[in-house]
């Protein structure tokens, strides 16, 4: 092999670690600069009637390019939500009309009007969660619907 062909031979191999070396160090300084755009708002906090627990109802979005998500999460009541969704029952993209509240002290009932939603029924720490989809306009309707309240509570 010749001196040109070893000059050749290294200064693509060189090239080669070089640039893959810069696009995983720029894949690394874009995750940390742009990481933190994901933030939750929160939109209300009800607690449960026995004090224990909370309902925390907000929006979770990841900036302009991206739609929010609508989320329900029930935690301890004497602890923060975060940056971060943990413990939800309840997601839906767009702008939904989304209301819960505390059927009593180890039941909340989540009311929404939207078609995209996914959501974890069942229980959350010994929690129920009794999810309703209610329809705006529905007209002949004789069912009394959960999701007919205004208050903190469905207690009153």
């Amino acid at each position: 092999m010749t001196t040109a062909e070893l000059i050749v031979r290294y200064t693509l191999i060189t090239v080669f670690v070089g640039g893959t070396l810069f696009l995983i160090a720029t894949f690394v300084l874009f995750d940390i600069a742009f990481s933190d755009m994901c933030a939750t708002d929160i939109r209300e906090e009800r607690v449960s009637p026995g004090g224990a627990h909370k309902a925390v109802n907000y929006t979770w979005g990841c900036g302009a390019t991206t739609a929010n998500t609508y989320m329900i999460s029930v935690i301890d009541a004497d602890d923060d939500l975060g940056d971060k969704p943990r413990a939800w029952v309840f997601a839906a993209e767009g702008a939904p009309d989304v209301r819960a509240a505390w059927e009593n002290h180890d039941s909340l009932i989540i009311c929404f009007d939207t078609t995209k939603t996914e959501f974890r029924p069942g229980e959350v720490d010994g929690i129920s969660v009794v999810i309703e989809h209610t329809v705006r306009g529905r007209r002949g309707s004789t069912e009394k619907s959960r999701c007919e309240f205004s208050d903190e509570s469905l207690l009153d």
